[in-house]
C-alpha cells in the first residue's frame, strides 16, 4: 500500500471473476448478511434477479428495454418484484451514481472494460475463481483499475482455464496468474474449512482430492434435508442406459436423461423449488437434451441444467449429476472436473 491516505469516499473493494455466477454468488452472500453498500455492473439479463435493484444504470434506453423484456420471461414472484423495483429506480435515475457511491463493486473481468468504469480506481481487488482464468483475463481488472492490493482466490485442484487452441497450450496460456505467483514464491494460504457441503459429501472430495485436510463447518446433525427420506448422497444405476455418440463428438444417454427428468418432477412434487435444484452433465449434448425435455414438461420454473464447466462457482441445495458414459470413463476420469461436479451440492 502506498503512503498516501485513502479517504472513506475513495476506498473501493472490487470483486471480479470470470463468470456472472461467481460474482453474483458473493454479492448475494453480502445481501443475505444485510450488507447493501455495493453495486453490480454488467448485462442486466445475466445478473441474478435479486441483485438487479443494485445494478449501475448506464444507457437508459437500453437498460429500460432489457428490463421490460425480462418481465416477459417466466419468473418467480420474488424475481418479478426485483425487476419491477429496478425499473422504478431507473426511472428516477437513482442508480446512475452507484459506482462512485458504493464501497463494494462487483463485475466480471470482461465487464471491467465498460465505459462506466472510466477513471475508476480500486483500492483492493478480489479475483475470485482465479485458478480458472487465463492470465490475460486476470490482468484486465488489475490494469484497468490501477489497484493497490490484490487478493487472488482460487483452487488449482478444480477446473483450469479452457483453451481451445493447441497453440495456446504450447505458449503457456493455460497457466494462470495464481499458478505463476505460487511458482514465484508467494505461498498460497489453504482455506481448510468448507462451508458449502454436507460433511458426507465434503468427505468424498476431501478423501479424493485434498488429502484429508478439510474441516467441515456444519456438523451432519445440523444439516436438514429438503425432502424427508432423500439420502444425502446416492448413486443410481440406470438400467438399460447406454451412451450414444453424437455427430459433433459429444455423447447423450437417453435413458439417463429420462430418469433425471422424472427425478426432477418428483422433487418438484415434494415441494422443492427449481432454484434449489441443479442438473450437471459431463457432456453438453446431454445437458441440452435434459433441458429440452424439461421445457416440454409441466414445470413453471426450470432448474439450471448445464455442464460441469458452466457450473463452476455455483451451488444448489440438490445436485443431480448425469455421467452419461457406459462404455468408458470419458470425462469422469478427469480429477479436476469431477472435483467440481461433486462439490456443488449443499445438502
Amino acid at each position: 500500500m502506498t503512503s498516501a491516505k485513502v479517504s472513506k469516499d475513495t476506498f473501493k473493494v472490487t470483486i471480479a471473476s470470470m463468470t456472472n455466477v461467481a460474482v453474483d454468488r458473493i454479492l448475494l452472500g453480502l445481501l443475505n448478511l444485510g450488507f447493501t453498500e455495493f453495486v453490480r455492473v454488467g448485462s442486466l439479463k445475466k445478473i441474478a434477479k435479486p441483485l438487479l435493484p443494485f445494478t449501475a444504470q448506464s444507457k437508459q434506453e437500453d437498460d429500460a428495454k432489457e428490463l421490460r423484456e425480462l418481465l416477459d420471461e417466466p419468473l418467480t414472484e420474488s424475481d418479478r418484484r426485483a425487476v419491477r423495483a429496478t425499473i422504478a429506480k431507473f426511472k428516477q435515475n437513482e442508480n446512475q451514481a452507484l459506482v462512485a457511491k458504493s464501497f463494494v463493486v462487483g463485475a466480471t473481468c470482461l465487464a471491467t472494460n465498460f465505459e462506466i468504469f472510466e477513471n475508476f480506481k480500486s483500492t483492493i481487488l478480489i479475483l475470485d475463481e482465479c485458478s480458472q482464468m487465463t492470465e490475460p483475463l486476470s490482468l484486465l481488472p488489475l490494469a484497468r483499475f490501477c489497484t493497490r492490493k490484490a487478493l487472488l482466490v482460487g483452487d488449482p485442484l478444480q477446473l483450469a482455464p479452457t483453451i481451445s487452441s493447441n497453440c495456446g497450450h504450447k505458449e503457456g496460456l493455460d497457466r494462470t496468474l495464481f499458478e505463476r505467483l505460487a511458482a514465484a514464491g508467494l505461498t498460497p494460504i489453504l482455506l481448510r474449512t468448507q462451508y458449502r457441503c454436507h460433511p458426507r459429501i465434503g468427505s468424498v472430495a476431501d478423501s479424493l482430492f485434498y488429502g484429508g485436510q478439510l474441516i467441515h463447518a456444519t456438523p451432519a446433525h445440523n444439516c436438514k434435508a429438503l425432502v424427508s427420506g432423500l439420502p444425502t448422497l446416492c448413486f443410481v444405476d440406470v438400467e438399460k442406459g447406454r451412451e450414444i455418440r453424437q455427430k459433433g463428438g459429444s455423447f447423450v444417454n437417453v435413458e439417463e436423461a429420462d430418469f433425471v427428468v422424472k427425478l426432477t418432477y418428483l422433487l418438484a412434487e415434494k415441494g422443492v423449488e427449481a432454484s434449489d435444484i441443479g442438473i450437471i452433465c459431463l457432456y453438453k449434448d446431454q445437458s441440452e437434451l435434459i433441458a429440452s425435455k424439461l421445457r416440454g414438461g409441466f414445470l413453471k420454473n426450470l432448474p439450471q441444467t448445464s455442464t460441469v464447466d458452466a457450473f463452476q462457482g455455483a451451488e444448489r441445495s440438490i445436485i443431480i449429476l448425469s455421467t452419461v458414459r457406459t462404455k468408458s470413463a470419458g470425462f469422469i476420469d478427469e480429477p479436476r472436473r469431477i472435483n467440481v461436479a461433486l462439490t456443488r451440492a449443499r445438502w
